[in-house]
């Protein structure tokens, strides 16, 4: 039994392992240019991840929105643009990842998404209209419909790669109640503590 878990467990390491190193080589490409067109010429380029460049300007606007949800000390500005980079770096690694598994997000999960996060724009199964739609994403994420989808797709594209690594992990019924067992059941034990000295005087 424990070896199953630990096999289990070290394949969930060997398979994060595997993405993390995926990630971790995009930042090298990103951090060492490959020549002379690898970043923009105009200095508005901060990273460029398998040739897609990552602008200052996309930095910027997320920065912007982080701002207007939360207050930005002056002095860690540039702390959370540094991760900012890092998480347009690891969505577009994730994107390229997702090309060369042919890994895709179908119409119907895209809709399905929306209707969980906004269900006002669905009156049934009837759509309000793009107007009332536009005003409904500005108004409760702060950004536009393009930006939005792009977001949910990405969100949806990371749910897959995690059910790729967890779905071929599995337990049976009977496993998972003797790991149970293992994990919670004690045991009580009741003693008499008799000692020699205290018998012999009663003797």
């Amino acid at each position: 039994m424990l070896k199953l878990f630990q096999k289990r467990d070290f394949l969930v390491r060997a398979m994060l392992g595997f993405f993390l190193g995926m990630i971790c080589l995009g930042m090298l490409v990103y951090l060492v240019p490959s020549g002379p067109g690898a970043i923009d010429d105009s200095g508005t380029a901060v990273a460029s991840v398998d040739g897609q460049v990552i602008t200052l300007l996309e930095v910027n606007t997320k920065l912007q929105r982080l701002a207007g949800q939360q207050q930005i000390p002056a002095a860690l500005r540039g702390l959370y643009a540094r991760q900012l980079v890092d998480q347009l770096v690891f969505e577009r690694m994730l994107e390229i990842e997702a090309r060369r598994l042919d890994i895709r997000v179908t119409d119907q999960e895209h809709a399905d998404r929306i209707k969980r996060l906004l269900p006002v724009v669905y009156s049934g199964d009837t759509f309000i209209g793009k107007d009332r739609y536009t005003a409904e994403v500005q108004q409760r994420f702060n950004m536009n419909v393009q930006e939005f989808e792009d977001l949910i797709r990405l969100s949806l594209l990371e749910d897959k790669f995690r059910h790729l690594v967890t779905d071929g992990i599995t337990a049976s019924p009977e496993e998972i109640q003797l790991e149970f067992r293992r994990r919670n059941e004690k045991v009580k034990i009741e003693y008499a503590l008799l000692k020699p000295d205290d018998l012999a005087a009663s003797i």
